[in-house]
């Protein structure tokens, strides 16, 4: 009787453990940069639209802050992906006024990912 008990628990235990799932296995990055990023056609016209706008990265701030200069927006891409995808209401999160979807926060943020390419 006790071979009869122990394989009827391996049963069990091998039917059980195959059952069960992890649910706290991480879930997929949703949103992974797949294609290259242009900053021309995609990243340039959220900045003249949300950014580079009178009062904040136009140059009012300051010539190094102006936008719609690529080589300043280049060197602050880091600062830019940061302050981004902070959340609002977060000190530092951008932009300070308005608001850009997350379609464009993505966009950005794979374009700094690529390196920041001048395309």
């Amino acid at each position: 009787m006790n071979i009869k008990l122990w394989a009827s628990a391996a049963c069990l235990v091998t039917i059980v453990s195959q059952s069960c799932v992890d649910h706290y296995l991480p879930e997929p990055e949703v949103g992974a940069c797949t294609v290259t990023v242009s900053f021309s056609d995609e990243v340039n016209p959220i900045i003249n639209t949300s950014c580079a706008i009178p009062g904040c990265h136009n140059g009012d701030n300051g010539a190094d802050k102006n936008w719609t200069v690529f080589d300043n927006f280049q060197s602050h891409k880091e600062q830019v992906k940061d302050r981004i995808t902070r959340p609002a209401g977060v000190p530092g999160h951008m932009p300070a006024a308005g608001s850009i979807t997350d379609e464009q926060i993505q966009t950005i943020v794979c374009w700094v990912d690529q390196g920041g390419q001048n395309n």
